[in-house]
């Protein structure tokens, strides 16, 4: 990622909760259900891009122009099995995309990778670069 023409390491976002899984998303309804969480997800990221930019992790917000990899570690209180952990990101990658830190969530702009771990603290890091520069863990 570059940033005022010096290259830096990928941006960090650290929000204080989990990903839900998809069988949460789609409980109450799928239409209602995915507003109530968008909305939630946009203000978590909006405070998480705020906090970086405080701590300075990074001088200015980086806005997405190409291809974007974002890998998105969940630690929670359980695994969840693979179409419920990476169908639970819905929001997340729509915040993302509401933030302009990926250009758009299609397979062309976007290579997400999705993990997870149990344990405390429980939350979900975000790690958003070009693509094909991440480290991955």
């Amino acid at each position: 990622m570059r940033v005022s023409g010096h290259e830096v390491g990928p941006l960090v976002l650290e929000i204080p909760v989990p990903t839900p899984s998809l069988n949460v998303m789609l409980a109450g309804g799928w239409r209602k259900r995915h507003f109530v969480l968008r909305s939630r997800w946009r203000d978590l990221v909006g405070c998480a891009l705020g906090k970086a930019v405080a701590r300075r992790m990074v001088a200015v917000v980086p806005v997405a122009t190409g291809p974007t990899e974002v890998r998105v570690s969940r630690y929670g209180r359980a695994l969840l099995d693979r179409d419920n952990l990476v169908g639970g990101t819905k929001a997340l990658v729509d915040a993302l995309r509401h933030y302009r830190l990926i250009v758009d969530d299609s397979p062309a702009h976007l290579a997400l990778h999705v993990e997870q771990q149990t344990g405390r603290p429980w939350r979900t890091r975000v790690e958003i670069a070009p693509h094909g520069t991440t480290t991955g863990k």
